[in-house]
Formats: structure tokens, sequence, C-alpha cells
């Protein structure tokens, strides 16, 4: 009697040892499976693919040679910023939630609203000018990373109207001089030349005044020019 119950318990025991190695297979099955996926660390677009098929990929901390680390690049648009140079002189003038409108050069027509959300303690003495980071208050769909902007600093934050209206072309007044009946504006063209080119004004923006009709948006002009400037004349960037 004896003999079998320590037979029983002997195979109690082994099956006992069976059922928890059958659980560990399980559990590094359910692991490998797991590795079977890819998780994105946050919600975003892919921007781009870093490997193909058939290509050896390892883990964020695995170590090894002859395979990449990573399959693709991943960003969240609902962050995208523009950043900004702003003149030294300038940037007093602009404090954290600073209102702000951005004009993409993918989009003329479209106006979004944003605020300012960094400015870098830190001058480009070569340019004179700080950079300031401005983050999107309106949804930024269809906007891609490294993507041209305008910004302009607002004195007061545009409302959801004045945002979806069209933009208003708008230039320094000071870049608008009079020359016989007509008022116009240095423009400068190819090869760094200059030429006069007519404009009508509409109503002044605080150091801007607005253009019924003009050069297109992005063009630039000679600010506070003089009467020595003649059409075809060549200048250099004031840096």
């Amino acid at each position: 009697m004896t003999a079998r119950l320590d037979g029983a318990k002997a195979q109690l025991n082994a099956a006992r040892s069976e059922t928890a190695a059958a659980d560990a297979r399980v559990e590094v099955a359910r692991v490998n499976l797991d590795n079977c996926y890819v998780r994105a660390p946050f919600d975003g677009r892919i921007t781009q693919k870093l490997t193909d098929i058939g290509e050896i990929v390892f883990g964020a901390f695995s170590a090894g040679t002859g395979g990449r680390g990573g399959i693709a690049s991943l960003a969240d648009f609902s962050t995208l910023q523009v950043e900004a140079d702003v003149s030294e002189s300038q940037v007093a003038k602009l404090a954290l939630g600073t209102p702000a409108e951005i004009v993409l050069d993918a989009f003329p027509d479209r106006r979004y609203r944003g605020k300012v959300a960094e400015v870098r303690p830190r001058v480009d003495r070569a340019k004179a000018t700080v950079t300031v980071k401005v983050a999107f208050v309106d949804d930024p769909r269809d906007v891609l990373p490294d993507m041209g902007a305008k910004v302009t600093f607002l004195a007061k934050e545009l409302d959801a109207a004045q945002a979806k209206a069209a933009p208003i072309s708008a230039v320094q007044s000071d870049a608008v001089v009079e020359r016989g009946e007509n008022k116009v504006v240095w423009v400068v063209g190819a090869n760094d030349e200059v030429r006069a080119t007519p404009v009508v004004t509409g109503a002044p923006m605080g150091g801007l005044v607005a253009l019924r009709e003009g050069p297109p948006a992005g063009t630039k002009v000679v600010r506070r020019p003089n009467g020595e400037l003649r059409p075809g004349m060549r200048i250099k960037e004031k840096q």
C-alpha cells in the first residue's frame, strides 16, 4: 500500500513538473508571438521606411552586426512647430503664448493660428537673430515636416472667422515710397537686381500696410529705399 502511494506521489510530482514545463513553453510562444508585432510608442505617421522585406532588424537594445535598429521613422504631426528667426532687437516683444499667424508656402491661401511655444536663450551672432518656435493652435492637417512657412506675430489672437479668411498681402510700411503719382516698392529679383513695382495700398496693420495690388507673397523688397536706387542696380542684403 505504501509503495503504491509513493508511486502515485511520484507520478503527481512528475505531472506537475510537465505542466510547469508546458506553461513555460506556452509563455515563450506567447512572447515570440508578441515579438511578431511592431507597436509604435506614440500616435503618429510614418515619414520614412528604413528597411525592406528580408532584412534583419534588431530591437532597440539589441547588439549585433549586419542588421538595422529600426524599420521606420515616426512623427507626431500634432506637435509640429515652426522655427522662425527673429531679430534680436524685436525678440523682447515676444513671450510664451504670444499669438501668431502661420502661412505655409505650400498652402498660401490658408491661415493657421499659432502661438509662441519657445524662445531659445541664444543669439545667432552671424545673423543677429534668435530662434523662436511657434506651435500650431489649429489642426495642422496636410502639414509636413520641413515645409517652408512665414510667421507673423500678432498683438491679438485671430478668431475662428479671421483664421478662415483669405490671407492679406502686406509689406513693411517703410518699404512703400512715392514715385511720381504712384506708390511703389523696390523688389529684389534675380541676381539681387532691384526694380520698382507699383502697388495699391490698403489699411495699415501695425508696422505693416496691406496691399490690394502688388508683388506676390514672399517677394523680397527693400526697406527704407533711398533716392539713389535705379532699376537694375544690384544690392546686398544687410545681415
